[in-house]
């Protein structure tokens, strides 16, 4: 499994929500588990996914095309988190899911 954590500084709720709406859920092929918060000045993701080439894919089929949409006038900043790790342990419902994996 691939998880990881991103810090959005400057992405409001609102433009999270506008983003994930561009998104075909249907299209997203090995996503376990996708939870955003608002942050002070910002939003926070944390992703789980079957595999790093999950998210790679996902990320260059979806996530990069609606961002670029959404930022035509808006420069991207880098919100790089903490970085990646090894998944440990799941628990909650994405624990069948992580399972198959």
């Amino acid at each position: 499994m691939y998880a990881f954590t991103q810090d959005m500084p400057g992405i409001s709720v609102d433009e999270q929500q506008a983003l994930a709406a561009m998104i075909d859920l249907a299209q997203v092929d090995g996503c376990l588990a996708h939870v955003v918060g608002p942050i002070e000045g910002g939003c926070r993701m944390v992703d789980v996914w079957e595999s790093e080439d999950a998210y790679r894919q996902f990320q260059r089929e979806h996530l990069w095309p609606a961002l670029r949409q959404l930022t035509e006038e808006q420069p991207l900043t880098d919100t790089r988190g903490s970085g990646p790790f090894t998944l440990l342990e799941v628990t909650g419902q994405g624990f069948a899911a992580a399972a198959r994996a």
